[in-house]
């Protein structure tokens, strides 16, 4: 695993009409494009727009519902050689108690998710403050269980066996706080290796984009020309491997970059984890 930190600041942005839009959903999942270590930081609580309730999916024995409504991250992952999918989730708070769920797809899309492994154990109401439950989670390579209900019971440990996966595959994971502040690092862990694939784009619809001006200092306008619609996104990447802005697109708009410092980055438009285009553009100080 490298050790290379993306990190993913959910701030609004003034523009028109790109909508800074947050991954509380599937259909706005963030598009992990390596197997760098992924910061997630967050400081409201927020729900989804699309309800996804997940306890009857995984386990129709629970008798209480488990949802993926309040502070919740969607990421999406796309296998590009086969192996094992594993990760961890790694809150700051040892304390913290983090849900989550793997699902595959046999679309590559949103619909017709089905969960492959589900993540709700924690502490027992008025139990140990310390529970093996708590904390770190994720999937391992040495893991056997698929599923770990609510509480902290028999041989619960917070992990999960890894997932078989073929090159190909896309698969999603929502990763729950339900406590405290949504504030984790997810690092992969897993055999498979995992990429965003660029698809074919006709050399006229690549040619009509323009982004401007560069270099840019307070603002950067892009006109995506054809590659513009529903699910697709713009996105601002530094050079060190941040993702520093990501918006739907609708058409032309204009970005606020004030706050960015002088030096090389990168526009890409993406959608559904597949890179339409990519241009170097460079800030320069006032």
């Amino acid at each position: 695993m490298r050790t290379l930190s993306l990190i993913l600041l959910f701030s609004l942005f003034a523009l028109h009409p790109l909508f800074a839009q947050q991954p509380f959903d599937c259909v706005d999942a963030l598009e992990i494009c390596n197997e760098d270590t992924v910061m997630v930081q967050y400081d409201q609580v927020v729900a989804g727009s699309v309800p996804e309730d997940v306890l009857y999916w995984c386990d129709a024995d629970f008798t209480s519902p488990v949802g993926l409504e309040f502070s919740t991250i969607w990421l999406r992952y796309t296998i590009t050689s086969a192996g094992a999918f594993a990760f961890t989730v790694l809150p700051p708070d040892p304390l913290a108690d983090l849900d989550f769920v793997v699902f595959r797809s046999g679309s590559n899309s949103c619909e017709g998710l089905y969960p492959v492994r589900c993540m709700f154990s924690g502490e027992y109401v008025g139990g140990e403050l310390d529970s093996i439950c708590l904390g770190a989670t994720g999937l391992s390579l040495t893991a056997t269980d698929t599923l770990e209900g609510p509480g902290c019971t028999g041989g619960s440990d917070n992990f999960l066996a890894a997932l078989p996966v073929e090159a190909g595959e896309q698969i999603l994971l929502a990763v729950s706080v339900f406590n405290g502040d949504v504030d984790f690092e997810v690092a992969y862990t897993g055999t498979a290796t995992i990429g965003c694939q660029p698809v074919a784009v006709s050399e006229a619809a690549g040619a009509a984009v323009r982004v401007f001006p560069n270099p840019f200092h307070s603002q950067l306008t892009i006109q995506p020309g054809e590659l513009t619609g529903p699910g697709v996104w713009a996105e601002i990447w530094g050079y060190s491997g941040q993702l520093l802005q990501r918006h739907s697109i609708q058409g032309d708009g204009t970005l606020s970059t004030a706050e960015l410092p002088a030096g090389l980055y990168l526009v890409r438009l993406t959608r559904a984890g597949q890179l339409l285009y990519q241009q170097r553009v460079v800030k320069v100080k006032k």
